[in-house]
């Protein structure tokens, strides 16, 4: 038999109107994380890009970090904070474009949590989007061999279960 607007309209009906409680308890904790990302980029704008000083005393305190890392043979951790320097690095010299597209991810992950509260399945498909943007920016400063893979994986691992759980609401999105 083929579906008329009629069913689907009376299927549409039939769904209740409010979001269930699992997608209202995912989407405010995506709005707590792109909300404090988006605070923290404005903060950051306002604040300004810090001063070659307090650049060099986090610099010296990394450096210390290391030293320790070291001393206890924790060579693997010795990388990862070694990938991290290279990192700040990186966002210092290009702080405004990397706050800029901070802000402008988080922008994405907000955007297409409320799309879902309206029920329009764009929004989750912008939620994909906003994780692939949020785990693969880093790279739009940093060169590959510079990120710690632990970071990626740990961001992987977060996006991934955000998006299946997102899934799970997919009926309930109409539009």
């Amino acid at each position: 038999m083929k579906e008329t607007d009629l069913d689907l309209t009376i299927e549409n009906d039939m769904q209740p109107t409010r979001a269930p409680r699992f997608l209202l308890i995912l989407v405010i904790l995506t709005l707590l994380n792109t909300g404090l990302a988006l605070l923290g980029g404005i903060l950051s704008f306002l604040a300004g890009k810090p001063s070659q000083k307090e650049i060099e005393d986090s610099k010296v305190e990394l450096a210390r970090s290391i030293v320790e890392l070291r001393k206890l043979k924790m060579d693997y951790f010795v990388d990862v904070f070694t990938k991290m320097e290279a990192i700040n690095d990186a966002m210092y010299a290009n702080f405004i474009m990397f706050n800029l597209l901070a802000v402008f991810i988080a922008g994405i992950g907000a955007a297409s949590a409320f799309m879902m509260l309206k029920r329009m399945k764009l929004g989750f498909h912008a939620y994909i989007v906003y994780s692939f943007l949020s785990i693969l920016s880093v790279y739009a400063f940093v060169a590959p061999v510079n990120v710690p893979s632990i970071l990626i994986l740990i961001n992987t691992i977060f996006a991934g279960l955000f998006v299946f759980l997102y899934s799970r609401n997919l009926k309930w999105l109409t539009k």
